[in-house]
């Protein structure tokens, strides 16, 4: 048995108690059939991070002025991608992404989102689904 190494349970039980079952077991997560792509890659990126330089920062805003400020701010910790509308934020967020340098593919799945309090309209909605994804989020000002 090595604690290093996740263990994340496949099963067709699919109810909550067989979940507690699993964890109970001693598993780290537990996915179900049939197979879903983006539930796989955000319990496996949780588990097992994507070697990156640096953890992947989303900043949403509309104001470009502040958005370049956080931005160059945020650069000397992280590698910084921008979003000024709710549908940029969920299609940034909602879909699995693939880090592989050495097949020259690149794309995240971000690890912290910044929210400009001046930031897009439905928040409400882009708030739920960060919280879904369990993305940490900051309101900065």
């Amino acid at each position: 048995f090595n604690p290093d190494i996740p263990i994340i349970a496949l099963t067709a039980a699919a109810m909550v108690e067989d979940k507690k079952k699993a964890l109970q077991a001693g598993m780290n997560d537990h996915l179900t059939k049939p197979l879903n792509s983006e539930a796989l890659y955000r319990t496996l990126n949780r588990y097992v991070p994507l070697q990156t330089s640096k953890p992947v920062l989303l900043i949403v805003g509309t104001d470009r002025a502040e958005l370049k400020a956080l931005a160059k701010e945020a650069r000397v910790d992280y590698q910084v991608k921008i979003a000024t509308n709710i549908a940029q934020v969920q299609n940034l967020v909602s879909k699995p992404h693939i880090n592989h340098p050495s097949s020259g593919i690149q794309a995240w799945l971000p690890n912290r989102v910044w929210l400009s309090k001046n930031t897009i309209d439905q928040h409400d909605q882009l708030l739920a689904q960060l919280s879904e994804l369990e993305i940490p989020f900051d309101w900065k000002i």
